[in-house]
């Protein structure tokens, strides 16, 4: 048989190459996945604040007594996860976050805020007692929204309590 040295010589050759390719390209390909994965956990964590922001109003409009019960899907993404989202009064940096603020922080970078519909104030509960902030974190979670009138930090006004359930 005759011997062929190109074949030795070849593959390997095409295999740097290849490795070559894939070396150079895969860093482009992981950072653009990840940042896409990032946004649209963001914007993810943004429609659940907002759907509790659009209940909440929705209960606070309709007056004492409504209640209402909400399912919530935080789950982060392929290379994001969700560090934590809290409300009530929520202590950030140096000074603490008015009951109706919601606070995220979504991987190692972006924490974000949102404010309540007409400045609705969240008020977390585990059962009959007040909170000073509730932290939700990956996962689903199963909320009870009721509108009541009551004291809020020396004010008589009506606000949403918040329980897991």
């Amino acid at each position: 048989m005759k011997q062929d040295e190109r074949a030795i010589e070849g593959i390997p050759y095409q295999l740097l190459i290849i490795s070559a390719v894939i070396g150079l390209t895969l860093p482009v390909v992981y950072s653009t996945w990840e940042y896409y994965d990032t946004r649209s956990t963001i914007q993810k964590v943004r429609d659940e604040v907002n759907f509790i922001g659009q209940k909440s109003e929705q209960l606070f409009i309709r007056g004492e007594g409504n209640r209402d019960t909400i399912d919530i899907d935080i789950d982060g993404g392929l290379f994001t996860d969700i560090i934590y989202v809290k409300f009530g009064n929520v202590e950030v940096g140096d000074h603490t976050t008015p009951y109706h603020w919601v606070v995220w922080q979504v991987g190692r970078n972006h924490e974000d805020f949102f404010i309540m519909p007409r400045n609705i104030p969240l008020v977390p509960y585990e059962g009959e007692d007040r909170m000073d902030e509730m932290i939700l974190s990956n996962g689903k979670h199963e909320l009870r929204l009721t509108c009541v009138f009551g004291d809020l930090d020396g004010d008589q006004s009506r606000y949403i309590k918040v329980e897991k359930i």
